[in-house]
């Protein structure tokens, strides 16, 4: 029987952080789990898609970050076969186990965690989880990509697009990646190994021309294979800020495809008809939905045991993360909204 109590924080509607006292369940559901939780990692880049559970019915706070946690078992339902107590675990908080924000204690069903190894940390665990979960959708279920495709990765500094820069590499595709500062490119520049071209979109006064140029020469005017847009954009990116979004179509091959996790993209009749004469197509990720479909239950639990293999082996390595205490959440709640960089809070021991 379980009576201590446990801290949640909760973002309210005003995106500040309010922490909540919550008693520990008496008892488990028999399928399962409680952990202790010793790692979350958050980013802007992963909120939950509200307008996916708005048609389900489902609410959720205004500002949820999707959570990946790293922690220990404390307790397993009845029906629980493949961990036990004391296992070291990670796994991607689902809304469907109800308890989405970052908590000390979380309860979580069995196939929706995955051991780490004893030679993979519990920070990197919790940092590298949810981004190659949603990398090995947007490679191998959106953009079917083979081995010698070009793939165009845009802001390759945050943190789903350095697991799929490494991803894509491992499957032996030609990667090219885009970076909008000095210090994202110092920091692209430590995957060298991984990466073909990076091409610096801020010491230039034409980015559109620049965009289309240098992938023009890297695939000897063929045009890119795939472009994956893994980074939630505002609306006026495509418009004032970067390129167009008939650069980005401009940028494809024949049969080309364009990733993007962007619900707001509206594509104009001159946009269709350039992809249209491209026999291209766009695919949205929307890894939520993907999660939903009973079809592919089975095979969640698989990509995370591969996410987390590859970071064994290191041919994976986590995004760029800062860690910080869980108390100081609150103070450094603008931080995570405004950076690109993950965040992943330490819980006290």
């Amino acid at each position: 029987m379980f009576t201590k109590k446990f801290k949640q924080a909760f973002i309210d509607e005003n995106n500040k952080i309010i922490f909540r006292e919550k008693d520990l369940p008496t008892e488990l559901n028999k399928f399962h789990v409680l952990v202790k939780v010793l790692a979350c990692g958050i980013s802007a880049s992963t909120k939950y898609n509200k307008m996916v559970y708005d048609e389900i019915k489902y609410d959720i706070p205004h500002a949820s970050f999707r959570t990946d946690i790293a922690g220990i078992v404390q307790n397993v339902g009845t029906e629980v076969k493949t961990l036990q107590i004391g296992d070291q675990v990670t796994g991607v908080l689902l809304l469907s186990c109800k308890q989405f924000e970052c908590s000390e204690y979380v309860i979580i069903e069995e196939y929706d965690l995955v051991r780490i190894s004893q030679f993979v940390s519990i920070t990197d665990a919790a940092a590298c989880i949810g981004d190659g979960f949603r990398s090995y959708v947007a490679l191998f279920y959106c953009s079917k990509i083979t081995e010698d495709d070009v793939v165009l990765v845009l802001n390759g500094a945050s943190p789903s697009a350095v697991l799929c820069i490494q991803l894509a590499h491992n499957v032996g595709a030609k990667v090219i990646t885009t970076c909008m500062s000095s210090t994202e490119k110092m920091y692209l520049e430590t995957f060298n190994n991984c990466i073909d071209e990076i091409i610096d979109l801020f010491h230039t006064e034409n980015v559109a021309n620049t965009l289309f140029s240098e992938c023009m020469k890297k695939t000897d005017y063929l045009g890119v294979d795939v472009i994956f847009d893994l980074e939630e954009q505002n609306k006026n990116v495509y418009v004032n800020d970067h390129f167009g979004i008939e650069d980005i179509i401009s940028c494809l091959t024949i049969h080309g495809r364009w990733v993007t996790c962007n619900s707001w993209l509206q594509l104009d009749p001159p946009d269709c008809n350039r992809l249209f004469e491209r026999c291209a197509c766009v695919s949205f990720l929307c890894e939520e939905a993907w999660l939903m479909s009973k079809m592919f239950q089975g095979k969640y639990q698989h990509i995370l045991q591969n996410v987390m293999k590859k970071l064994k082996d290191g041919v994976i390595r986590p995004c760029k993360y800062e860690i910080f205490n869980f108390e100081s959440l609150p103070e450094k709640m603008h931080d995570i909204l405004k950076e690109k960089f993950k965040i992943v809070i330490i819980m006290q021991q």
